[in-house]
């Protein structure tokens, strides 16, 4: 538990410098190595090949579009749209370079979105990847301290052994107060807020489930051993690949016309 705490303050210590100082380029790279490493882990996982490459591409089209380096327009429906056919296939599909695009598509369209997030606040504390990023933070810490100490009846024992029902509630009510409280700090609306949590609560415990049934499927443990006392790289942001997306709709979608 010391060391996944080491890792995790030294790991969020960052993000949050990246995120405060405003600057865009270093929180890009910082995406676009994730990216990668989670691409690399993917393969892994899957038994596929070049994901990694696939999915940096991925990730670097519509951000770049977003900063306008390339002359294109990709709405936020467009990625999520895509996002979502790449979940549902990369479950369902057997054949090889589907599987390369839906894990590509999984791992690169909701660092995407965390990106826009950021250039678009572009506010130092009170950017909306803040409030993401603590919402997700806050629910995923409240899981696992009331599930060590009193989670009793298991969430999915078949796809996850060690996730509570008392956990996932935690995660739930954690989130959801924390979602307003920072949603008021950056001037979101309170109904939105609210909305918000639920939001990135439910859908961040899916992805977390997403990828446990995947692992259970490769007889993997964790998908990789790069952050020490966490896993891998997909094994920290697999609630973020998930929770980004109704993140992003709010934001973009009901949010940003109204500013």
């Amino acid at each position: 538990m010391k060391q996944r705490v080491i890792t995790a303050v030294f790991g969020i210590a960052i993000v949050l410098a990246i995120i405060v100082s405003s600057m865009l380029a270093p929180l890009i790279g910082l995406a676009g190595v994730l990216v990668a490493i989670a691409g690399w882990e993917a393969d892994k996982l899957l038994g596929t090949r070049g994901a990694s490459v696939v999915a940096t591409l991925l990730f670097l089209l519509p951000t770049l579009s977003f900063t306008k380096t390339l002359p294109l327009d990709l709405p936020v429906g467009s990625l999520c749209a895509a996002w979502v056919l790449s979940v549902v296939a990369l479950y369902t599909c057997r054949w090889f370079v589907w599987r390369i695009l839906a894990a590509s598509g999984w791992i690169a369209l909701p660092l995407a979105l965390v990106v826009w997030l950021q250039i678009h606040g572009n506010a130092g504390w009170k950017s909306p990847l803040l409030w993401l990023l603590v919402t997700i933070w806050t629910g995923d810490s409240a899981a696992l301290f009331v599930g060590k100490a009193w989670g009793k009846r298991l969430l999915m024992p078949a796809v996850s052994p060690k996730k509570t029902v008392e956990g996932s509630l935690a995660n739930l009510i954690f989130s959801v107060v924390v979602s307003i409280l920072v949603g008021n700090f950056i001037g979101l609306p309170g109904i939105l807020s609210l909305a918000g949590g639920l939001a990135i609560s439910i859908m961040g415990q899916l992805g977390d489930l997403y990828e446990s049934q995947l692992k259970r499927r490769a007889d993997m443990k964790d998908s990789g051993q790069i952050l020490p006392g966490h896993g891998g790289v997909l094994d920290r942001i697999d609630s973020l690949l998930f929770a980004a997306v109704p993140a992003g709709v709010l934001y973009f979608v009901l949010v940003m016309p109204s500013r």
